[in-house]
């Protein structure tokens, strides 16, 4: 469900997965230098003490996961660029 948004710059939605978490997910893009520089955000709260594993682990491969969402949109627009 879409919180808020501002203009076509920023989002932010709320989530749930049920016996783990709830929160928001906050997606800024902004214009650096001729390129798109994006910002994501999850404040998030465990629903069950058993869920506090979980988001460790969440919070652990974090980075790794914005970075193979980095490496998959790279790869799409060279791609398409071949066209």
């Amino acid at each position: 469900m879409v919180v808020d948004c501002t203009s076509d710059r920023r989002i932010r939605y709320a989530r749930v997965t049920p016996q783990v978490d709830a929160g928001t997910v906050t997606v800024t893009l902004d214009d650096v230098n001729g390129h798109s520089e994006v910002i994501v955000t999850y404040e998030l709260t465990v629903l069950t003490d058993a869920a506090n594993a979980h988001l460790h682990v969440f919070a652990a491969q974090y980075p790794a996961f914005l970075q193979s969402w980095e490496q998959d949109i790279a790869a799409s627009l060279s791609q398409r660029r071949a066209l």
